[in-house]
């Protein structure tokens, strides 16, 4: 990633405003993060303009070629990629989702995406974190739960 990887300032943002709109009584609503590399290479998180539902959200087009990632929120269901997040997310960009917002620990599952491909990646390949498996057992835990669902 140019720059390294992101601050966990980041993470710990999104999961903050997340639960701020979920207590707010949006927790119906997806939500729609992005990670934006400025002109001067510094890297912005961004809470885009957009139109959000109980099964998806949109924005006026996809931020363009400087997204590094786009992490949405499900709000108290699980982590999970459904089949409208794999026909949207078709950029070269990471793209996260963030589950059970409102739960005591909320589920975050990572990939990368190449136009329409995706390759499941530890949280911590994007985030700083003190090891890269740091946020495996939220991953493994969402996992678990959706097979058992």
């Amino acid at each position: 990633i140019t720059g390294g990887l992101l601050p966990l300032s980041f993470l710990s943002n999104i999961v903050n405003d997340a639960r701020r709109r979920h207590t707010e009584g949006q927790r119906r609503v997806e939500h729609l993060y992005r990670v934006v590399m400025g002109q001067d290479g510094t890297r912005h998180l961004i809470h885009p303009r957009q139109q959000g539902s109980a099964v998806q959200v949109s924005t006026a087009g996809d931020g363009g070629p400087r997204v590094i990632a786009e992490l949405h929120t499900h709000g108290d269901m699980a982590a999970y990629w459904s089949p409208t997040d794999d026909a949207d997310e078709v950029g070269f960009r990471f793209y996260g989702v963030l589950g059970r917002v409102g739960w005591e620990r909320p589920e975050m599952r990572l990939r990368v995406g190449i136009y329409g491909y995706f390759w499941e990646v530890p949280i911590g390949r994007l985030f700083e974190v003190s090891s890269p498996a740091l946020g495996e057992p939220l991953v493994r835990r969402a996992k678990r739960d959706q097979i058992a669902g």
